[in-house]
């Protein structure tokens, strides 16, 4: 006979409550849309056919490029749309054929929706960072600085909500740009620049161990864990033989750490799985960074480590060594920085 108290006890831990339930239907009316356009994946339609007009004109279709150099025999370049060498590659690569009155109908619908977007952004206490909206306040201006991360006075920059560290770590192979090793990457001063937030760090799989131990140095506790499964040009899973030792890589690794007790953020609204196309090498996917802006909300103050030009976004602070010079908008950050180079 099944014990009453237990289900009484089962039914409370399985609550939800109507913070969360009310936090996920507003980030349904403010969270942008983007054009979605299906993709066919039936092999008759490799080649166009008037028979499959309809088809074209609704879906994303992939064409093979066939030149002088390429073998059919051979099967798909595993690199595809990124490969170094299409010029002289004999494998077989596609180009996309997107149905062009289909895509702009679909934008247009996108574009209405999030026209309405500021409408919707009214200060509300549906979620626990929805009561300050952009109607009231504007997003600070993208920011960064070009330092040297393992040098550089991380007490310049302040608090923040939530960070996303993309460390270069050495993975013992020959990459197109410099690597740390585990003690530089483990000695950062990360623990001066949030009394409390959570912290994104990229791992790779020989780095899993080494990443957590490094958020427990800094004062966060390991909370979660997201994964992101890479996909190619054609939307399948990849398995290039570029990165692994054992076996080929076709996901990366993201610890979530916490520290503090932050009531505010938004939880139990986001998934641990991202599916994401590859891009440059390094370069991680655009959608993680709307996933910790729904967690902190969007006038949080944000950071990345180790980030490039294409990383720095409005609301975000972004360093490394990568970055074409300097951007400070918020006067208290630019003094300090300037009474540091003045030293």
């Amino acid at each position: 006979m099944e014990n009453p108290n237990l289900t009484k006890l089962s039914s409370l831990l399985n609550y939800e409550s109507s913070t969360v339930q009310l936090s996920r239907e507003k980030l349904r009316f403010t969270t942008p849309k983007s054009p979605f356009i299906e993709t066919c994946n039936n092999p008759q339609h490799l080649q166009y056919h008037k028979s499959f007009d309809h088809c074209f004109q609704t879906k994303i279709h992939f064409i093979p490029i066939i030149t002088n150099q390429t073998d059919p025999s051979l099967g798909d370049c595993s690199y595809l749309d990124t490969c170094h060498k299409m010029d002289s590659c004999r494998y077989v690569h596609y180009t996309k054929h997107i149905p062009k009155n289909f895509a702009q109908n679909e934008e247009q619908i996108c574009n209405s929706f999030n026209n309405q977007l500021l409408n919707n952004e009214k200060i509300s206490y549906w979620n626990i960072n929805g009561s300050i909206s952009t109607i009231s306040r504007c997003q600070l201006s993208p920011q960064w600085i070009n330092c040297d991360v393992r040098k550089f006075d991380f007490t310049i920059l302040g608090q923040f909500a939530a960070v996303i560290a993309d460390p270069a770590w050495n993975i013992h192979m020959n990459l197109p740009y410099g690597t740390c090793n585990d003690t530089e990457l483990n000695s950062l001063p990360l623990s001066s620049i949030q009394e409390e937030g959570i912290i994104c760090l990229w791992v790779t799989g020989r780095t899993i161990e080494i990443g957590k131990k490094a958020l427990s140095n800094w004062g966060y506790k390991v909370q979660n864990e997201i994964i992101w499964i890479k996909t190619n040009q054609l939307g399948r899973t990849i398995c290039t033989g570029r990165t692994g030792h054992w076996l080929n890589h076709s996901k990366e690794h993201l610890i979530v750490g916490v520290k503090g007790t932050p009531k505010w953020l938004n939880k139990n609204i986001e998934g641990d799985v991202l599916v994401s196309g590859t891009r440059e090498t390094s370069r991680k996917p655009d959608e993680l960074y709307g996933m910790v802006e729904r967690l902190v909300g969007p006038h949080a103050r944000k950071l990345e480590i180790f980030g490039r030009d294409h990383n720095t976004r409005p609301g975000w602070f972004t360093i490394g060594n990568q970055l074409k010079g300097n951007q400070i908008v918020e006067y208290d950050v630019l003094e300090r920085y300037n009474a540091s180079m003045n030293k």
